[in-house]
């Protein structure tokens, strides 16, 4: 079932050069009703220029209410169509939380989330509210008791990081969770980093004609 979804995702990955579409794929995908599934995603990516880490797309419920609806209409519809693209059907949320607002500094030293990045390797926090280095504000703003951070890398490089929860299911998440996680998250930052590399031809093309 994993092997499954893993070749449905890269599959759906690879009908769309679309940045907003690819991250639409990469957040659903982690959520979705199976034995991997998250109860929520949130995906950042490295602003360079910036030197910070910027919370692009969140999936999810908000409270135990909408983590029933979620569970019970958002998980159903086929997420992915005949010709492997992405259903529209699933493009919507319940859980939205304004993610733009949130910036990490990449050399704050109280992140899990920028760890990743710098250190370019995953983590798993077992008791968010008592790691010292949990970023208060993003506990806050998520309430997660538990959740797992893991990198985006492509080319040695690390270009954003996928974070999930079990906040309302309270499933633990475990090593083999992690390692299903950790092989979504190379296939999207493949995506990304191929997104990416056609956005600037199109702009060097245009500067050309």
């Amino acid at each position: 079932e994993e092997l499954s979804l893993l070749y449905h995702v890269s599959r759906s990955m690879l009908t769309t050069v679309k940045l907003d579409q690819l991250l639409r794929i990469i957040r659903t995908s982690v959520t979705l009703k199976n034995p991997r599934g998250f109860d929520r995603a949130t995906l950042f990516l490295v602003n360079e220029q910036e030197s910070q880490l910027e919370a692009k797309m969140s999936i999810g419920p908000r409270n135990e209410a909408e983590a029933e609806t979620w569970r019970q209409e958002f998980a159903q519809p086929p997420v992915f169509s005949a010709d492997g693209s992405f259903n529209p059907e699933m493009e919507t949320a319940p859980y939205e939380i304004h993610p733009r607002r949130i910036r990490i500094p990449l050399t704050e030293k109280r992140s899990i989330l920028a760890k990743a990045i710098r250190e370019k390797r995953a983590f798993n926090v077992g008791d968010a509210a008592s790691d010292p280095e949990v970023n208060p504000e993003i506990l806050s703003r998520f309430g997660s008791r538990a959740f797992a951070a893991v990198p985006l890398i492509v080319k040695d490089k690390a270009i954003g990081v996928l974070a999930v929860d079990n906040q309302f299911t309270g499933r633990p998440i475990t090593d083999p969770d992690m390692g299903f996680l950790t092989l979504l998250a190379n296939q999207a930052a493949l995506a990304i980093e191929n997104s990416r590399l056609y956005i600037n031809l199109q702009e060097v093309n245009s500067q050309l004609l």
